[in-house]
């Protein structure tokens, strides 16, 4: 499933930059959905991608906020391993 989503995100940010962001926020779902309702990969990024272009502006809220975290952690020496996994 990462490798699928990482492709089309790479090509969405080879192609213009903006796509490859719009799919980065839209798949974020995609690993609790695998997880929690037992999907195969490309499912679990087809309900992702339907859950993120519903909730549009939530998961681009969500997205930069995740970001930042994860920015502050890994800008500590040891805290991205204390901001990762609550991610």
């Amino acid at each position: 499933m990462t490798i699928a989503g990482s492709l089309a995100i790479l090509v969405g940010l080879i192609l213009l930059i903006i796509p490859g962001l719009i799919l980065l926020f839209l798949f974020q779902y995609a690993i609790p959905i695998a997880i929690g309702e037992n999907l195969g990969a490309i499912d679990s990024l087809k309900k992702s991608y339907r859950i993120g272009r519903d909730n549009f502006q939530f998961s681009i809220i969500l997205g930069i906020i995740l970001l930042v975290i994860n920015g502050i952690g890994g800008a500590l020496a040891v805290g991205g391993f204390i901001t990762y996994p609550l991610l």
